[in-house]
């Protein structure tokens, strides 16, 4: 009897199985159906939202396209309007008005309108009625989508609108004052037909509402039951805000699968397994419908960042197909080449290139072709392109091709980038680097520079005269090779001593050049640490001067002793009549008093001459470094400035770069590992700091340079070798600078002191060029005093009210203005002092106390006869030993002498 039952209840068992296993797989599948018909509604829905989203994206675009041609021509009129609209309009057809409203219009006014269908469209009513809307785009500048207005005709219009701002010259574009507002009245209708919304062979039925968020939002098309009929719905999204888009089926939803009869009728005979089977796949339907949600999230963020990353870029960007045919381009292209989207979609890629071009003519082109053959091949070109006024447009291409999966080449993808700042920078660089060649073309110096072994490294282009033409080109050989090995051995020496000394060099040499003697004046300068700049002068003329000086001198000499022994002789003479001998001794005393005058008269002259030669030669040096020294600054300044004004475009590239850095990791925090071992390599957060730093750094250095240049330029003053009116502190500052280098602490030697106590001078009407040299001999002199002492230099007491402040040694400049319209300039140091025996003699020509070769005499000679001949005004000199020297300058604010001197000769 314990069995008896046992085969019904295993077959009960089985069979209440069998049904729950039945009924698990009937609501599996009936919720697997539901799924997958909702996914393909969902697809057929997101395809309309995509092609709605697009023909409001076109329009926009039409709009965009008028903003921006009226906010760089403002001036446009109702003629110019209607052209550029019918124009735009034709692109369009859904499209029923285009309205211009310009700000400033009388309230009410509607502006520029044109219709395309000529059918009355009241914008004055609809601008009063949606002011709240427009005053929000002005606001936002950007555009705005406005709900749907229902007309009188049925018809459903909705209003695009678009501000625009002017774009001021030089400025980024729309960046400047409000002008108006382009409104757009597109036919919803004909945008749904066209989307494919209302076609009546589509098996789904769409709605298009509002999404204020309030529960009775308004419906634009269809039936606003389908809202109520638990539809699908996705968000039309629009520059300011979205739609709701919902689609239900038009024979409803199905909730029964076909399947649930085959699952009813065998399940009996297939328990087990469709047990098996439903335990097995219990959570595949939601696996699969969580899988595609992902997959549609993940795809919709891609494409909205890839469309903004595009849309936002600072290049042109161009996609073609496999035959070179535009099928893309971002909106600055658009803007860059004055094109619209319609121009130019499907165009080949001629189209935007120069005209009359081919593969073989134009590196583009044959760029393009060899990326398609060989797709891994990127392309890297400069070329220009052709903007729709027909203006030629520098650009710095860079491409690749398109390849799928399958390694097929679908087409290529370039981006291209304005380079017409750079264009034009080089065509500046060539022009100044003419007008070197020019200048130096100019010059009948020769310019060579060598290295600290004799080399002949580059000789500059000048135009030597024929005495040089032995000499003209020695690039590659060395002095010795030149000029032997003796003479090259001395040159040698003098290239070591300003190598070492990092001060210029001067001599004189001669060499035998076609049988003749010809004597050079060099100027020896440093240019780096092992080259420095040989400039070397004919001066066979001034040495042949000088021979014929010395000639004339000796032969005074010679007449004179000639004419004392004759009156020798006659003395013996004399000497046998007492009588004659007195009227001859007194004619004698008359005749060597003569002589003896003539004598000194002579030796006067001679040494005038000798002076007047000596300050002539050390003007002419002055003259040749000023030329050098504002040719140099003026050569110097441009590619300075260049590198300048380009840190800041750097430091907002860098900027950008870390910004769009900064959203990569917010958007993606979970890095790879090679990712994570790169950024731990480069030191990344360092990296971001010290970067603008060292940018920091670079314009430091560059405003440095321009600032030498500035004083380099007013200290030389070429372009002010008249009289003028200047301010003395500036000339004093600028003097300074181009002595920096000598206050410096050298070695283990203290820094020189630099106290300024400048008042402020009224501007004094003297020659500046002068001044400043006198101002650079005064700081030079004092600085040599301060140098004797330096390396021996102890602790003194600050006694000395010069120098209240310091036991160091400093050198004091005072500037005070005087009664009477004058100024006094004042130049002390605290040296050792000037012995009492000698300051009587340096104001003499040629008296110096320094070595042989560090002085030649002339400085305070010529600072003594520039202040008290030209300027009018007196240099003292007072000096205490142990405590220093003080050198002070007084002179009129208004040089009346060299005015009138002026005037004078300009009457003449």
């Amino acid at each position: 009897m314990k069995f008896r039952f046992f085969s019904h209840i295993t077959a009960s068992l089985a069979t209440l199985i069998v049904l729950g296993a039945v009924s698990i797989l009937e609501r599996q599948e009936r919720t697997r159906f539901q799924t997958a018909y909702r996914v393909n509604v969902l697809n057929k829905l997101h395809a309309v939202e995509a092609a709605l989203e697009a023909q409001i994206d076109r329009n926009l675009a039409l709009s965009r396209g008028l903003v921006a041609y009226i906010s760089t021509h403002p001036d446009i009129d109702e003629a110019q309007f209607d052209r550029l609209a019918r124009v735009l309009v034709t692109q369009q057809p859904d499209v029923e008005s285009l309205n211009l409203v310009r700000a400033g219009s009388k309230e009410g006014s509607p502006g520029y309108t044109y219709s395309p269908n000529d059918r009355p469209f009241d914008w004055q009513a609809i601008d009063l009625d949606r002011s709240a809307s427009i005053a929000r785009t002005i606001e936002s500048r950007n555009s705005i989508v406005e709900p749907p207005i229902a007309l009188d005709d049925g018809r459903s219009i909705v209003i695009e609108r678009s501000p625009i701002f002017i774009t001021p010259p030089g400025a980024p574009p729309e960046s400047g004052t409000y002008w108006g507002t382009v409104s757009l009245a597109v036919d919803l209708t004909s945008v749904l037909q066209a989307v494919g919304a209302l076609n009546p062979l589509t098996s789904l039925k769409y709605s298009l509402r509002d999404s204020n968020g309030s529960p009775d939002r308004e419906v634009f098309a269809g039936d606003g039951a389908i809202f109520q009929q638990d539809p699908t719905i996705v968000n039309v999204d629009l520059p300011q805000g979205y739609w709701q888009l919902a689609a239900v089926p038009k024979t409803g939803w199905i909730y029964q699968s076909p399947v649930l009869w085959w699952l009813r009728g065998g399940g009996g005979l297939l328990a087990l397994l469709v047990g098996f089977s439903a335990f097995k796949g219990l959570d595949n339907p939601r696996q699969q419908r969580d899988a595609l949600e992902r997959e549609t999230i993940d795809l919709r963020e891609k494409e909205a960042l890839y469309r903004e990353l595009v849309e936002n870029a600072h290049c042109a960007i161009v996609r073609l197909d496999a035959q070179s045919n535009i099928t893309y381009l971002n909106p600055l292209t658009q803007r860059l080449l004055g094109y619209s989207e319609a121009e130019l979609l499907g165009k080949p890629i001629r189209t935007i290139l120069p005209p009359q071009i081919n593969k073989a003519t134009h590196p583009l082109l044959a760029a393009i072709e060899h990326s398609l053959f060989y797709p891994h091949d990127p392309i890297e070109l400069d070329a220009k392109a052709t903007c729709g006024n027909g203006k030629m447009l520098p650009m710095a291409w860079r491409g690749k091709a398109i390849v799928d999966p399958v390694g097929e080449v679908r087409g290529v993808v370039c981006i291209g980038k304005d380079i017409s700042d750079r264009a034009l920078a080089e065509l500046e660089l060539r022009a100044s680097e003419a007008e070197l060649r020019a200048l130096l073309a100019a010059m009948t110096d020769l310019i060579f520079i060598l290295d600290d072994r004799g080399y002949f490294i580059k000789v500059a282009p000048t135009s030597p005269d024929s005495v040089y033409r032995s000499l003209w080109d020695p690039t590659g050989r060395t002095l010795e090779d030149v000029v032997g090995p003796k003479r090259a051995e001395e040159f040698l020496e003098g290239i070591q001593k300003v190598l070492v000394t990092q001060m210029p060099h001067s001599f004189e040499y001669s060499l035998v050049l076609d049988g003749k003697e010809v004597w050079f004046g060099v100027n020896l300068s440093p240019m780096s640490a092992d080259t420095v700049i040989w400039v070397a002068r004919d001066i066979s003329d001034r040495v042949r001067v000088e021979a014929q000086l010395r000639s004339a001198a000796s032969e005074l000499e010679q007449r004179v002793e000639k004419r004392a022994g004759e009156i020798q002789h006659a003395n013996k003479q004399l000497q046998i009549e007492i009588v004659e001998r007195m009227q001859i001794d007194e004619a004698l005393r008359q005749s060597e008093t003569r002589e003896r005058e003539k004598a000194q008269q002579l030796e006067q002259t001679l040494e005038k001459l000798q002076l007047t030669q000596a300050q002539l030669v050390h003007t002419e040096k002055m003259s040749g470094l000023g030329q050098l020294a504002a040719g140099m600054a003026h050569e110097i300044n441009n590619p300075v400035g260049f590198i300048h004004g380009n840190l800041s475009h750097v430091r907002d590239y860098t900027q950008d770069l870390l910004d769009l850095l900064e959203i990569y990791q917010e958007e993606y925090p979970q890095e790879n590992d090679r990712i994570e071992e790169w950024v731990e390599q480069i030191d990344l957060e360092f990296l971001k700091q010290d970067v603008f730093d060292t940018i920091a750094s670079m314009e430091s250095g560059t405003e440095r340079i321009r600032t030498i240049i500035l004083s380099l330029r007013n200290f030389s003053r070429l372009d002010e070798s008249g009289l003028k009116q200047v301010d003395i502190c500036e000339g004093l500052e600028s003097t300074l600078l181009m002595l920096q280098h000598r206050l410096h602490r050298q070695s283990n030697l203290p820094e020189i002191q630099v106290i300024r106590e400048l008042e402020d001078l009224p501007k004094v009407e003297c020659y500046p060029s002068q001044l400043n040299q006198v101002f650079a001999h005064l700081m030079s002199n004092a600085i040599d005093a301060l140098d004797e002492n330096r390396h021996h230099w102890t602790d003194k007491p600050g006694d000395d009210d010069r120098f209240p402040r310091t036991a160091e040694p400093a050198i004091c400049i005072r500037t005070q203005a005087l009664e009477g319209d004058r100024v006094a300039i004042s130049i002390a140091d605290n040296g050792s002092g000037i012995p009492p025996e000698i300051q009587a003699k340096i104001f003499n020509p040629f008296f110096t106390t320094k070595a042989v070769g560090k002085g030649t005499g002339l400085g305070l000679s010529i600072s003594y006869q520039i202040i008290t001949e030209t300027h009018q005004g007196t240099l003292t000199c007072l000096s205490q030993p142990d405590r220093g020297t003080q050198f002070k300058i007084e002179i009129p604010i208004r040089n009346f002498a060299a005015s009138s001197c002026s005037v004078s000769s300009d009457k003449q």
